[in-house]
C-alpha cells in the first residue's frame, strides 16, 4: 500500500517513481539543448539459490552516472538529483564521481531539480582538461605532470 500525505490526503510517490521522473526531465532538458542522451542505469537480477522462485531486481549506475549526454563538442556524465532532498545528495554524488576518472574530453556534472524549478541547478565535478591521478599516482605526481594525460 502506498503511503499517503497526512495533510493533503494525496498519495506519495515512491523513491523509484521520483527518480524516474527527474531522470526523464533531465533527459528532456539535455535533448532540447542539442545533446544525444543515453541511460546508464543497468538492471541486475538477483536469485537466491534457496528460493529460486523469488527474484529481486536492483538498479546500478554505470560509471557513477545516471545519463551520458554528448554533442559534437563535449561528453557529459550526468548524475541527476531531484525533489526536496536534491541538495543533500550532492556530496554523495561528488564522492561517487571521484572514484571514476574523467577523460580530458568529458565533464562530470550533478544536475539538481528543486521542486517547482523550471531550470536545474548544475554543479560541475570535473571538466575537460582537469588532471586526474593515474592508478597508483599521488596528487603531487599528478601536479608535476606537464601534459593532461592521466597515463
Amino acid at each position: 500500500m502506498r503511503s499517503v500525505d497526512r495533510a493533503s490526503g494525496i498519495p506519495r510517490r515512491s523513491a523509484v517513481a521520483t527518480g524516474t521522473y527527474y531522470r526523464a526531465r533531465a533527459k528532456k532538458f539535455l535533448e532540447a539543448d542539442g545533446y544525444v542522451v543515453a541511460d546508464l542505469e543497468k538492471m541486475f537480477r538477483i536469485v537466491n539459490p534457496a528460493t529460486p522462485d523469488r527474484v529481486l531486481w536492483t538498479k546500478r549506475d554505470q560509471l557513477g552516472s545516471d545519463l551520458l549526454a554528448c554533442n559534437r563538442s563535449e561528453i557529459l556524465f550526468v548524475q541527476v538529483r531531484g525533489g526536496k532532498s536534491a541538495r543533500s545528495g550532492v556530496a554523495a554524488a561528488l564522492k561517487k564521481f571521484a572514484s571514476y576518472p574523467c577523460p580530458p574530453s568529458a565533464r562530470q556534472i550533478v544536475m539538481m531539480w528543486l521542486p517547482r524549478a523550471r531550470q536545474p541547478e548544475i554543479v560541475e565535478v570535473a571538466k575537460a582538461g582537469d588532471l586526474v591521478p593515474a592508478m597508483g599516482e599521488t596528487d603531487e605526481e599528478t601536479e608535476d605532470r606537464e601534459d593532461n594525460s592521466p597515463f
